[in-house]
């Protein structure tokens, strides 16, 4: 259990639930958690673009991604922001599938970028996750308060100063920065999960935000052990195994937890 991979894989899967918890509690507080579904499956499209302009994949994802975050937030009918999102995952997903079916010198595991491979974690994907991090974590600490405000009242919000759209939009680029930093942790399917079954299960045990913020950040750092211990122990995808802790986690929250 303490091989060097093993360990590289526990901090990358810590850094990236420590940083999941305010994201996945702002998304859920926005009621936006099919937000980040829509900017995973887009994660396929930005590792073609990648390889197409022979840059970083990290650095291509988050351009694309945050791109097309943007543009979403700018949509003038919210009605049919849900409609938008599907459409717009599912079609990103099918042409990143369909231009890698063209670049027949490429070979990849697609089980890979799908679903994660948390234990081939390398020394710089851990600096790259940390310095990221950092940065968001300073970037949430200067605006949490307005970030709070405008996710639960932003019609409020408004009304007391707070540039509500520029709050949307640093939340949509530290997004972005999140979907860029964990695919290689949770894969591009999963990336949902850690962001909002710990953040939901969070919410439902806490009475102030700061509180559900350090519950999530427990819960996420747990499961991430409890997933990559089962995947070590027992030979079973590792993100999978992270997931299922989550959402055992969630359905003992709802089944021994009364408010």
């Amino acid at each position: 259990m303490f091989e060097s991979f093993m360990i590289k894989a526990l901090i990358g899967a810590v850094l990236t639930s420590i940083f999941a918890a305010p994201v996945g509690l702002l998304m859920i507080w926005r009621k936006e958690t099919y937000f980040s579904d829509t900017l995973s499956h887009c994660v396929l499209l930005g590792v073609v673009a990648g390889i197409l302009m022979g840059i970083n994949l990290n650095i291509s994802i988050f351009i694309l991604v945050g791109v097309i975050a943007i543009l979403l937030i700018k949509l003038p009918d919210h009605k049919m922001m849900d409609i938008y999102l599907m459409i717009l995952g599912q079609t990103a997903l099918c042409v990143g599938l369909v231009c890698l079916s063209f670049m027949p010198n490429f070979r990849a595991d697609l089980t890979q970028y799908l679903f994660g491979d948390v234990l081939m974690t390398t020394t710089t994907d851990l600096i790259y996750t940390a310095v990221v991090g950092m940065v968001c974590g300073i970037l949430f600490i200067k605006n949490w308060d307005k970030q709070v405000f405008c996710a639960v009242h932003p019609e409020l919000a408004r009304c007391e100063g707070i540039d509500v759209r520029c709050q949307n939009i640093l939340f949509t680029v530290i997004l972005a920065f999140f979907v860029a930093v964990c695919f290689k942790t949770t894969g591009m399917l999963l990336i949902s999960a850690l962001l909002i079954i710990p953040a939901a299960t969070a919410s439902s045990l806490s009475k102030t935000p700061e509180q559900a913020l350090i519950i999530s950040i427990f819960l996420g750092v747990l499961c991430s052990f409890a997933g990559i211990g089962s995947s070590y122990y027992f030979d079973v995808p590792t993100a999978p195994a992270i997931e299922i802790c989550c959402a055992g986690c969630f359905l003992i929250s709802k089944c021994f937890v009364r408010k």
